[in-house]
């Protein structure tokens, strides 16, 4: 309950950061667990077993930070299940607003994944240049046949870093 209530903190902060906030405060970068979005994703794999049977590990929310470039612009949709998986952690508390996904990674080598954006992130990854290194700050919910399922909480060029 603590560890969730830590992550929504984060989610708030996203919203604040998009209204204004120029840099990440030190004592929030050091929240997120740094790691390299490739190994991430290696470490994050689904059994065959579990491909075939198109089943999806959900994971209790776990921040994390890493280095890519934003590949797609955010766009609205419906994502049921980033509630589905938000919500086995959250008891009655009041979840984040998840309405849009972007493709983040490294275009060129790979990996690309796809992600949620919370509502305040979604100002922030508009203003990132395309293709362009950046940090982003995310906390992963699930794992399913393409790799980590991931919300996006925000973002930051690599120069401001």
């Amino acid at each position: 309950m603590r560890l969730f209530l830590l992550i929504l903190s984060f989610f708030s902060f996203a919203v604040s950061a998009a209204i204004g906030a120029a840099e990440l405060e030190a004592d929030l970068r050091g929240s997120y667990r740094p790691v390299h979005l490739a190994g991430f994703v290696q470490e994050n794999q689904l059994s065959e077993e579990m491909i075939a049977k198109k089943q999806r590990l959900m994971k209790q929310p776990e921040a994390i930070s890493f280095e890519a470039t934003l590949v797609s612009r955010p766009k609205q949709g419906n994502y049921t299940l980033a509630y589905d998986a938000l919500n086995l952690w959250s008891g009655n508390e009041k979840l984040p607003v998840i309405e849009h996904s972007a493709f983040v990674g490294f275009a060129a080598q790979g990996p690309v994944l796809g992600v949620y954006v919370a509502q305040g992130a979604v100002k922030i990854l508009e203003q990132l240049e395309l293709d362009a290194p950046a940090v982003f700050y995310a906390v992963h919910i699930y794992t399913y046949a393409k790799g980590p399922r991931l919300v996006i909480v925000a973002a930051e060029p690599v120069a401001n870093h």
